[in-house]
């Protein structure tokens, strides 16, 4: 009866429990196939006759604390068929475990588990926790690798997008399940020859989101002609902020702000300083003024040297009536790289960065530096207490260039804080982010830039308007901006309509439909780290 119920709760019916042997961390239990013949595994036919018996000892999963052995007697047949190869024949126990194997079938299904949740170390760990004997790691690995591959269904709403196996060099073709919300294969390059016959040899796709690239385009077409294509909106975003890149290039007088302390010094405060940055303040006379010294100029990269020459270049020819091809040709570039050389009002120009960075207590701080406070640790303590956010650095970088490398006898003259010149890329950024988004120095940025240019105040309406049709789906107003934008003959955004108009049912997709490759983005960033 104790055997019987060993028997219920091993939930192994084709097995006859014969004994049980229980220790402190083991329990084994010894049994015989319950059948009474067996089928050869060649030639399949049907054997009574015993040749012999022998003992076969394999892991199962855990009772409870305890590790689980399963001794199997089990029995050799004669195979009575004379054409058949195999005389003698061990009888198989397939829904038990595999020929060979030491785990039984449903102990090797949960460790593969694991290996592929968790990996070798972690799955490993998991396993010997569990009780269910101390596999190493690569046994686990070994798992995975014998593990028969899945072949995903064809998927109906398919991702696709170029990702890096290395950066510059070597990129590949990521396709995704966007329901399923997995990678169903990876493909070589990103030419759409490849994605074509892909998409020929898995049909049903209905919905394939991609970007601009006219490569997927084309490979969309003709491996999937009645599939709707949509324009990923991340896509569109980033083609809109190189849109407003064209636009500060060819601007760049607006990129160079007013100081943004002029309005705030105190008229009755008189700025000055004694005419050393190194000497004693009380050794200096109190009406001589403090100055922001000039940094010593680094001399131009031979690349900006080359742009230069190239741009000079670009309209000299242009003015002879060569075309742009022509001249790319000759000067071995790219023609949109001509093109942008055409139309730049000026040759390129080095964008400076300056350590002295807004820190929104700038009368306070040369107040306190005309008083004589030369140490950067009170000042930074004395600008936290007045709510200032960033960092030591912060404010030691800014007392070292008002120190500057000037001789101990050279009289300075009157403190201005420098003047903000942005970088194309600030410029972009603050254009682009919501307002609820944008920081008090950023504010007063984006302000400036808007009152520098019409166009820019123009293009910072357009390109809103733009995000909040992508985020709302107002595809009803699509049209409308487009054409809004082709009559505002704004740099940049001007041709970014023209490109959307050649893209216009897969960028109206994008509008209208909730498809997007924002999955794609996670997918990607795991194989980069793998």
């Amino acid at each position: 009866m104790f055997l019987d119920t060993i028997a219920q709760l091993l939930e192994l019916p084709q097995l006859h429990v014969l004994e049980v042997d229980l220790a402190s961390d083991w329990l084994t239990i010894r049994a015989e196939p319950v059948t009474t013949t067996a089928a050869c595994p060649l030639c399949q036919s049907v054997s009574q006759r015993v040749h012999s018996c022998y003992e076969r000892t394999v892991l199962d999963l855990a009772w409870g604390v305890r590790t689980l052995t399963l001794k199997l007697e089990v029995r050799r047949f004669f195979c009575d068929v004379k054409t058949c190869l195999r005389k003698i024949f061990t009888e198989r126990l397939p829904d038990i475990v595999a020929p060979s194997a030491r785990r039984t079938t449903r102990l090797r299904q949960m460790l593969e588990s694991l290996a592929f949740e968790l990996g070798g170390e972690a799955g490993a760990a998991i396993a010997r926790w569990l009780h269910c004997g101390a596999p190493s790691a690569d046994t686990l690995l070994r798992l995975i690798r014998r593990a028969p591959p899945i072949t995903p269904p064809s998927p109906r709403c398919l991702g696709v997008d170029d990702w890096a196996m290395k950066k510059g060099h070597t990129y590949g073709t990521l396709l995704c399940d966007l329901e399923r919300h997995q990678v169903i294969e990876l493909l070589e390059g990103r030419e759409g020859d490849a994605l074509a016959k892909w998409l020929q040899a898995h049909p049903g796709v209905e919905i394939i989101t991609r970007d601009r690239a006219s490569a997927y385009a084309d490979g969309a077409k003709e491996g999937a002609p009645d599939a709707i294509q949509v324009a990923d909106r991340f896509h569109l975003l980033q083609n809109l902020s190189k849109a407003l890149r064209t636009l500060f290039e060819q601007q760049p007088q607006v990129l160079k702000l007013p100081s943004p302390t002029t309005d705030r010094k105190p008229a009755d405060t008189p700025l000055t300083v004694e005419p050393s940055a190194i000497a004693l303040i009380e050794q200096a006379p109190t009406d001589t003024a403090l100055t922001v010294p000039s940094l010593p100029v680094k001399p131009i990269s031979a690349y900006l040297r080359q742009q230069q020459a190239n741009y000079q270049v670009v309209q000299a020819l242009r003015q002879q009536g060569l075309t742009l091809r022509s001249i790319a040709q000759h000067l071995q570039i790219n023609v949109n790289t001509a093109n942008k050389y055409l139309h730049l009002p000026a040759p390129p120009a080095k964008q400076h960065r300056t350590t002295l960075k807004l820190i929104g207590h700038e009368a306070f701080f040369y107040q306190r530096w005309n008083d004589g406070e030369r140490s950067p640790k009170t000042l930074f303590a004395e600008l936290q207490q007045r709510g200032f956010q960033g960092g030591y650095t912060t404010v030691a970088r800014y007392v070292a260039e008002l120190r500057g490398p000037l001789p101990a006898d050279q009289a300075a003259a009157a403190p201005a804080a420098p003047a903000v010149r942005l970088t194309v890329t600030q410029a972009v950024r603050v254009l682009l982010l919501a307002p609820d988004q944008l920081t008090t120095e950023q504010q007063t940025q984006l302000d400036q830039l808007r009152q520098a240019s019409p166009l820019v105040e123009r293009a910072y309406t357009l390109a809103h308007q733009f995000q909040t049709i992508l985020h709302e789906h107002r595809s009803a107003e699509f049209p409308t901006w487009l054409e809004e934008v082709q009559t505002s003959q704004v740099p940049g955004l001007h041709g970014f309509a023209s490109s959307l108009k050649k893209d216009l049912a897969a960028v109206t997709a994008g509008v209208s439909l909730l498809w997007s490759n924002e999955h794609i983005a996670y997918c990607t960033s795991l194989l980069a780290s793998s």
